[in-house]
């Protein structure tokens, strides 16, 4: 590993794409969306600049990306627009057009135009932000403009100080020495940065890199925060890994300054109108930004575009996050991407005091057979404190004490005296308190038949065939071993049999009215364990200062 004390700017754009030109025809009026790989020329009424986005989801981001759809036998990519010139309808290509893009990758705008509702001038940059995912209905690109007078820095990759200054005296973009040497009156040791101010080259020195060898520890010094260092493999493999740091944290209590609630992360503020809820028993005004599929770093991107352009209507407001669900800390590296988007959303919301809640990741229900009973092991784990999940919550604790809520730990202490058709014979409490799975009934999904209700079940053994039983009584059930989705519960209503599967990672309604309002806890005395009461997120945000 090697380290260095970070040079102190913050780069928004860390890496240059290719070069852009939005063409002649601008976009200027989005129209709509196009979902499908095969793409209809559109119908009906429509003006010069009229446009339509192509953003069909295809299996997954890179995928969709990288492979087109098809439109009058043109290859169409993911970004690209559709736009209408005043008597035809044109191609217009999008930024990176046809390639896996990373985000906060930047273009350099060669010549004028519009693209997406864009002014461009020569010399402005389109900043990739990130893929704004809905679940799989669609993927949408997201870009913001940035002109030659904004203070958002741009990485423009290496030079070399004694071949001269790089050829492009764009404001704001940085360069780095690859050697040493003179250039200018200046004096460059490798990783030294140089950037254009407008009037002259500036020159900005930059730490040596220390090397520090397998197995050798080290003591670094924080100021305020960690983003002081800067750390990379010293191999430089292009391998993601995960490096863990142990930290010492001192936070104070202040008071937050909000007045209206911004939630925003993947798809669990939108499930079982968990967000809704949250924001309506706060008493408070705001809005939900759910992004369906998208991965730690995705929101973060959604957030650096509420920022940059739209706007950034909920500034000095209370925020609350919740992400990390599509990247899970199975590996020391995905725990490491989760860790790194709290910290940059942390960062992008200026928060010096108490006005942004992080959820901790609540665990899919996702079941294993041990021969004996149904295994829950991203729960259970929880229960046991250990595993990633729990080693990332306990991250949460150290790093943004009072600032974070346990999710776990909220839906386990409100759970019901219903019949857990998994567990039979017991009831949700029990099971949390035996077992510590979450409930049942907190899943999207977790229905029974019409007329039926988990307590009228009656347990006939475990189903291991492809298919349904046949014959048996009303109410009689099984539960799915093999030969299919482990952990699904098989009814008979009235002489059909049926198949139900809940979605293991999103709340039913039932689970989102949990989140929002916590539940009382329980102790049901020998053999289980006791579960404390826990507030729900609408009275960790009322109780805790995040509001003025």
């Amino acid at each position: 590993m090697e380290y260095r004390r970070s040079f102190g700017l913050k780069v928004a754009g860390k890496a240059q794409g290719a070069p852009y030109d939005p063409g002649a025809v601008p976009s200027t009026n989005r129209r709509g969306r196009l979902t499908s790989p095969t793409i209809s020329t559109p119908s009906g009424s429509f003006s010069a600049g009229d446009y339509y986005s192509y953003e069909a989801y295809n299996v997954n981001s890179s995928v969709s990306e990288t492979v087109p759809g098809n439109w009058n036998g043109q290859s169409v990519y993911l970004g690209d627009l559709l736009v209408y010139d005043g008597t035809s309808w044109r191609i217009q290509r999008s930024p990176g057009s046809g390639a896996a893009r990373k985000n906060d990758t930047w273009y350099l705008v060669t010549s004028a135009g519009t693209f997406a509702g864009m002014t461009l001038s020569p010399g402005d940059a389109l900043l990739f932000l990130t893929l704004q995912t809905a679940g799989g209905g669609f993927l949408q690109p997201q870009f913001a403009a940035l002109n030659t007078t904004s203070d958002l820095l741009l990485y423009g990759g290496e030079f070399s100080p004694a071949a001269g200054y790089p050829a492009s005296d764009r404001p704001n973009v940085v360069y780095q020495a690859s050697a040493s040497g003179n250039t200018g009156g200046e004096s460059y040791t490798a990783g030294d940065y140089a950037i254009f101010d407008g009037i002259s080259w500036v020159r900005i020195a930059n730490d040596e890199a220390v090397t520090v060898p397998a197995g050798q520890s080290i003591s670094l010094r924080c100021a305020a925060n960690a983003d002081e260092w800067e750390f990379r493999r010293a191999d430089k493999e292009a391998t993601t890994v995960g490096i863990r740091l142990q930290t010492q944290v001192a936070s104070a209590l202040r008071k937050g300054l909000g007045k209206k609630l911004l939630l925003i992360g993947d798809s669990m503020f939108g499930s079982g109108s968990s967000g809704a809820t949250i924001i309506a028993a706060t008493g408070r005004s705001g809005e939900v930004r759910s992004y369906g599929g998208s991965t730690s770093d995705q929101v973060v991107g959604m957030l650096k575009q509420e920022i940059i352009s739209w706007g950034d209507r909920w500034a000095g407001q209370t925020m609350a996050a919740w992400h990390g669900q599509n990247n899970q800390p199975k590996t020391d590296a995905r725990a490491a991407q989760i860790r790194e988007g709290s910290m940059e959303i942390h960062r992008l919301a200026g928060a010096l005091f108490i006005r942004v809640l992080f959820l901790t990741i609540m665990g899919q229900r996702e079941a294993t057979w041990n021969g004996v009973r149904l295994v829950y092991s991203q729960h259970e784990n929880q229960f046991a404190q250990t595993g990633y999940l729990y080693e990332l919550t306990e991250w949460y604790r150290r790093v943004f004490p009072e600032q974070h809520a346990v999710v776990y730990e909220i839906m386990l202490s409100a759970a019901t005296d219903a019949f857990d058709p998994t567990f039979p014979g017991m009831t949700e409490k029990q099971v949390a308190a035996k077992y510590g799975v979450l409930p049942w009934s907190f899943f999207a999904n977790a229905q029974m038949p019409a007329g039926l209700t988990t307590n009228m079940l009656n347990y006939q053994g475990t189903w291991s065939n492809a298919g349904t039983p046949t014959g048996g009584s009303h109410a009689d059930y099984y539960l799915r071993i093999a030969a299919g989705t482990v952990g699904n519960v098989i009814v008979n209503n009235n002489g059909t049999w049926s198949e139900i599967a809940i979605d293991i990672t999103h709340m039913s309604p039932t689970g989102g009215q949990a989140l929002a309002y916590g539940g009382n806890g329980f102790n049901l005395g020998n053999s289980y364990t006791n579960i404390p009461a826990r507030e729900g997120i609408a009275d960790i945000l009322n109780n805790n200062f995040f509001f003025k």
